[in-house]
């Protein structure tokens, strides 16, 4: 039996890696979860900065993956962690 895989962007422009289908999927329901919880902060965004939320978000999801991390609930966190430090960083800058 053939055994399927689903690509998942890497990089925005010319990097791909492919990731079975059951890791594609915690990885998607890991950035749904985080960005829904993102939204919910309340946070206003113009359009460039909200696709710049869910590029980080995404990035950060496939990054941790790729270091071995599993668990949807960690990549979610981790993902809203990282996000909200770098804004704070931006911020400052």
């Amino acid at each position: 039996m053939a055994q399927t895989s689903t690509v998942v962007a890497a990089s925005s422009r010319d990097k791909f890696q492919v990731f079975d289908p059951g890791l594609a999927d915690t990885m998607g329901a890991a950035f749904d979860n985080a960005w829904q919880s993102f939204e919910k902060m309340g946070v206003g965004l113009a359009e460039a900065d909200r696709e710049y939320a869910r590029e980080s978000l995404a990035m950060r999801i496939i990054a941790t993956a790729q270091c071995g991390e599993r668990n949807p609930i960690r990549l979610c966190d981790d993902a809203l962690a990282h996000l909200t430090q770098a804004r704070a960083l931006r911020k400052r800058a």
